[in-house]
């Protein structure tokens, strides 16, 4: 059996050109994990630790507690879609809360894809099918749940 050289920097001459525009992209794909593990830190306990505040007081009656609660919290996709139900909950019935909920739901799942595009047959600039933003979308979904 021959000796194999296994070693990194030798291997990586060893593919020439073709191993540069790879470890170009292995470099830049890194720091994308990096950056989006760095700016969801703590979004699941802050999440977390909200919801288990809002029940207490939504439980008590207490509307403008829980509106002083998420004015509080750190900025997250659940404090977005409380503060909006609990902005429109002053006397609205259930059906039309559930209805804003789904809209702002929809909504923050919509903008978790905003930066995302992937390259398709016709150009490969960024995709507007994959998101959903701005006001023609949020006009267009408010007018197909209230079609509903």
């Amino acid at each position: 059996m021959e000796n194999v050289n296994l070693d990194l920097v030798h291997l990586i001459q060893q593919g020439a050109i073709s191993t540069y525009p790879l470890l170009a992209c292995s470099v830049i794909m890194l720091g994308v994990v990096i950056e989006r593990l760095w700016s969801l830190r703590g979004a699941v306990s802050s999440t977390a630790s909200l919801t288990a505040e809002l029940v207490s007081l939504l439980a008590r009656g207490d509307l403008k507690g829980a509106a002083d609660a998420v004015r509080r919290n750190r900025p997250c996709p659940a404090r977005r879609v409380f503060g909006d139900v609990l902005a429109a909950a002053s006397g609205a019935p259930l059906p039309d809360l559930e209805r804003v909920a789904d809209e702002r739901q929809f909504e923050e799942i919509e903008g978790c894809g905003a930066y995302l595009w992937a390259p398709s047959s016709e150009s490969c600039a960024p995709s507007t099918a994959w998101r959903w933003s701005g006001p023609e979308a949020s006009g267009w979904w408010r007018a197909a749940s209230r079609r509903r």
